[in-house]
């Protein structure tokens, strides 16, 4: 039983168990939940030890044809190494498919699964909390914490420094959305160039204030009446 919680992800991901043979990632932060599967599945598939091959699953494939789950996850890939299967399951409506894979026998596959805010009892959620060799991380807003180990990580690709008073006032104005935190670091390090020093001023002229973004992302789907697209970006700013 393995119940990852927000704060213990990144350090949970990094030292992985050996024993885990399938993730799901789950919560408010769409933009985090698409990062951290899309880093697992890329670092699984291209281990040097023990290479495989990375596969997608979106929900339209897993309603067409739920037997291709267990089919590539349980064949032994023909030219070795560990394939590893990504699926988007935001909008499943049937998460018994997964009931199978995760009680049976090891699978030869690696599963990462992608899903929405789940509450405690959603059956999906429970499914990889209660499998014995399974896990169920959380991925919520960032805090200040884990939004300056994101800068940093973008400045020291870059080969960029940043003033400490400038980083903090680029905290500040992060944190709506993982994807869209990231975007505006990468945009700020591409205008400051490879090797500069970013200030303030930089901050200001090229990073928007995401909190600001995120209310217009409730306020004009609800002015344009989609309901729901404004209460999911509502639950996602809260």
């Amino acid at each position: 039983m393995v119940d990852i919680k927000a704060g213990q992800a990144e350090s949970f991901l990094k030292k992985l168990p050996r024993e885990i043979g399938a993730v799901l990632f789950y919560g408010s932060d769409a933009g985090l939940v698409s990062e951290r599967a899309e880093k697992l599945a890329k670092t699984l598939a291209c281990d040097a030890k023990n290479p495989g091959e990375l596969l997608r699953m979106s929900e339209q494939d897993l309603s067409e044809n739920p037997s291709r789950l267990g089919l590539e996850l349980r064949t032994v890939p023909m030219f070795g190494g560990r394939n590893v299967l990504r699926v988007s399951a935001q909008g499943l409506s049937k998460p018994d498919i997964f009931e199978d894979l995760l009680d049976g026998e090891p699978l030869e596959g690696f599963l990462v699964v992608e899903a929405g805010n789940l509450k405690p009892d959603s059956k999906l959620r429970a499914l990889f909390v209660n499998a014995a060799k399974a896990a169920a991380v959380a991925c919520y807003a960032d805090e200040a914490a884990s939004l300056g180990v994101l800068v940093d990580e973008v400045m020291k690709a870059h080969r960029l420094r940043i003033a400490p008073p400038a980083r903090l006032h680029l905290i500040s104005l992060l944190g709506a959305d993982r994807a869209l935190s990231r975007n505006e670091v990468e945009k700020l390090a591409l205008y400051a160039g490879d090797g500069g020093t970013v200030g303030i001023e930089d901050v200001d002229a090229i990073v928007g204030d995401a909190s600001e973004e995120a209310i217009d992302r409730i306020v004009l789907p609800a002015a344009g009446g989609k309901a729901k697209t404004a209460l999911r970006e509502f639950d996602k700013a809260v």
